[in-house]
């Protein structure tokens, strides 16, 4: 190994210069390409030592605004400066920093893109951790501590050797001298993966980053204590939901239905990865498991009420949705009921939304032998983290029956409340169920839909894209009636709220998902993936276009592969769908000019057939009834069409999409 290169002989003016010059930033990737990022140029975090907020009077003409991160466990104080300022001046607001005596670091403020003008809070950070990945997953402690000495490191998280020795994992460590320089720890990041090739397969800074997925309520709403229909999303009839406003009869996830099969999840376990706090003496909560502080080194277990931030009650709305208890509303305004009730909840607790916590819960879920993985956030994309999601699909769920020996971990995410097109991290990763929010009408929620009133403020709605960005289904997500912290400033006493965002919509797919290993056990994580894409219905066919890239059939870039629906996939188990794969194709023969068979791999009854033209526009439809007592075979007289290549979608009443295509 090369010798430690001290990076805080580097001049202050220099990172200042730099800084102000809003210079990119990179890390490597493991491939060697380099992940880019913007310096956000008026912006100046640092943080304490005892994690107390900015005591230090500065000039007003030069620090504009202070703010502080009060959220994050680790909290940082954010300065608005001034743009016009010298260097001088700049340097001077540093000295005030540094010659506290509660100063620790400095964290740059980056983004993805360059900023304009300043907007309080929304920047990533960094501290003064580094994520490292070596290429032998065998490495030996001698060599971890002959490379802790060499770059000045501590070694503050290890993977268990509980996990599976024949992935890559993860650890973290801190950099043990004093970050009184702005970007050491990229320098670092990146001297360390250019010095160590043999060694070193990932090394970047830890990443603060991303937001709940869980859009704010009204007041309104707060000070509404009826009229609220509050188990929609399990059971729509149409009626008035919230304020007179009317639902659409089934616009839900079926949920009902299942437990009239029998199936609410039972025995399954699910993690729920989220933060605020997780309370075991809530009156409407029965089944939490012990759980894990990530943001403690070593993490830590609990299994009493513990809070990373006690104002927040993002977490216990997520387990609401799961498991909030049935059958108990004699006992008060107990009006939550959680869709796999029946399922064990293991809380995971970050203290903030970064890469170093979600790493640790990553590697715990799969110790843990956690069956669904519910993560109702977003974050920027983190190779380190990816790289753990991608062990988590692999070896998740040990089983015998698997022919490589594993069934794989069930994750799922939202994919974001900005009503935008979007790709967000980690609900658009391939190992991921990527879930959408859906309106009581049956809609894509957004402050534009059809039939508007549920969303109501113009920059709330579900994220959206095409088929690249691996969404998969949009789920109930409005007006959620849930769980809330005891005592904190929501509906019904404080112990519930209202909630809305695909911070709820994801733990509804997550509760399907729990339902569907309790019918089978043995069903591998991709067959739950497709089970969900070809059991949702595909609602308003007119409206949105689910064949509007014809190499996706059956995709819409707002609704995805459809609203899920628990009873329709969980009647393609019976059907033995799990057997062939999503979209599976259609065999299809000419047998004379104009006539063409297809043969269906699967019993089906009822169907319609569209015929779609290399353009993407649907030309033709047919609808029948196929004699399931002779072949399974289906003959289409296609004499009105011209020569040409044409995309044939087939739906079953039961939504599956099967497809193929016709050479005429």
């Amino acid at each position: 190994m090369k010798k430690t290169i001290l990076l805080s002989i580097l001049s202050l003016i220099t990172m200042i210069n730099q800084l102000f010059a809003q210079d990119s930033l990179y890390f490597y990737n493991s491939d060697g390409t380099k992940s880019w990022w913007y310096v956000q140029p008026d912006v100046i975090l640092f943080k304490n030592i005892d994690n107390s907020s900015n005591s230090i009077l500065f000039d007003t003409n030069i620090v504009q605004n202070i703010d502080f991160w009060g959220e994050e466990y680790r909290k940082f104080n954010e300065l608005n400066l001034n743009q016009n300022l010298s260097n001088i001046q700049i340097q001077s607001v540093l000295d005030l920093i540094i010659n506290s005596n509660a100063f620790e670091i400095f964290a740059p403020a980056i983004t993805k893109f360059p900023l304009e003008s300043y907007i309080s809070n929304k920047y990533f950070k960094t501290d003064d951790q580094l994520l490292v990945t070596f290429n032998d997953p065998m490495i030996n402690d001698a060599a971890i501590q002959n490379f802790m000495s060499e770059y000045g490191l501590d070694l503050i998280h290890q993977p268990s050797s509980l996990l599976n020795n024949s992935k890559n994992w993860t650890y973290i460590f801190k950099i043990n001298n004093e970050i009184d320089t702005l970007f050491q720890n990229f320098f670092l990041a990146n001297l360390i993966f250019e010095s160590e090739p043999d060694l070193i397969k990932i090394c970047q800074p830890n990443i603060y980053s991303g937001d709940a997925l869980n859009c704010q309520t009204v007041s309104e709403m707060n000070n509404q204590n009826g009229g609220i229909y509050r188990t929609w999303g399990i059971y729509n009839n149409g009626g008035a939901i919230f304020n007179s406003w009317n639902g659409v009869i089934d616009a839900d996830a079926d949920i009902c239905e299942c437990w009239g099969e029998g199936y609410d999840g039972n025995g399954i376990k699910i993690g729920v990865m989220d933060f605020g706090g997780f309370e075991y003496n809530h009156p409407d909560i029965a089944n939490l498991q012990p759980g894990y502080k990530l943001f403690t080194n070593p993490i830590e277990s609990f299994n009493t009420n513990t809070y990373a931030n006690s104002a927040n009650g993002h977490g216990m709305a997520v387990v609401g949705v799961i498991g909030a208890t049935p059958n108990n509303t004699y006992l008060g305004a107990r009006g939550a009921v959680g869709m796999a009730h029946g399922s064990v909840i293991h809380p995971y607790l970050l203290g903030s939304i970064n890469s170093a916590d979600i790493i640790k819960g990553l590697q715990q879920v799969v110790i843990d032998d956690i069956d669904v993985l519910n993560m109702s956030f977003r974050s920027v994309f983190d190779q380190s983290v990816a790289l753990q999601l991608e062990n988590c699909f692999d070896i998740g769920r040990p089983s015998n029956s698997s022919p490589n020996g594993f069934l794989g971990m069930i994750l799922v995410a939202g994919s974001g409340n900005t009503d935008l097109q979007e790709s967000n991290f980690p609900a658009n990763h391939t190992s991921v169920i990527g879930v959408g929010m859906s309106n009581p009408n049956d809609y894509r929620s957004s402050y534009n839909a059809p039939v508007n009133g549920w969303t109501m403020n113009p920059l709330d709605g579900s994220t959206y894209g095409p088929p690249s960005y691996g969404y998969d289904v949009v789920a109930p997500g409005e007006l959620m009636f849930t769980l809330d912290l005891q005592g904190d400033n929501g509906f019904d006493f404080g112990d519930y709220q209202l909630s809305s965002g695909t911070s709820v919509s994801a733990p509804v797919v997550s509760s399907i998902a729990a339902i569907l290993l309790q019918k089978n056990s043995q069903l591998t994580n991709t067959q739950v993936r497709d089970l969900l894409r070809n059991g949702a219905e595909k609602k308003y066919p007119t409206f949105y276009n689910y064949n509007m890239d014809p190499n996706v059939p059956g995709y819409n870039n707002e609704m995805f592969y459809g609203r899920v629906s628990c009873i329709n996939s969980l009647d393609l188990t019976t059907l033995g769908f799990t057997d062939i794969s999503i979209n599976p194709n259609l065999t299809i023969a000419q047998t004379e000019n104009n006539k063409f068979i297809i043969n269906v791999p699967i019993q089906i009854e009822e169907y319609q057939i569209e015929i779609i033209n290399g353009q993407g526009q649907k030309i033709k439809t047919f609808e029948n009834k196929l004699d399931t007592s002779g072949e399974n075979t289906i003959t289409l007289d296609l004499g009105t069409l011209s020569s040409g290549v044409y995309f044939v979608n087939l739906l079953t009443k039961n939504g599956l999409s099967l497809s193929g295509k016709i050479m005429k």
